[in-house]
């Protein structure tokens, strides 16, 4: 996986200033955010729009979107700890 590579940012940003995480919740792959997030990926960075990656999960409703914003939440928590 790209994550396991030295020297690679995995929070590169780009030219439409979003990050990896914030693609992945985007296209609504829950696996895929969990494994970035399991990884470290930022999710406080902000793109353009000053969006974050759980702003951008907001677009989805029902079951899947609450458990998304619970995973991101949760991210978010033990960052701050």
């Amino acid at each position: 996986m790209l994550v396991e590579l030295e020297d690679i940012d995995i929070d590169a940003v780009s030219l439409s200033g979003t990050t990896p995480l914030m693609s992945c919740v985007d296209s609504g792959h829950m696996t895929l955010v969990a494994e970035g997030l399991n990884n470290n990926l930022n999710p406080f960075l902000q793109d353009a729009l000053g969006r974050t990656a759980i702003d951008i999960a907001q677009q989805y409703s029902g079951e899947h979107g609450d458990d998304m914003r619970g995973l991101l939440s949760a991210a978010m928590e033990q960052w701050m700890s």
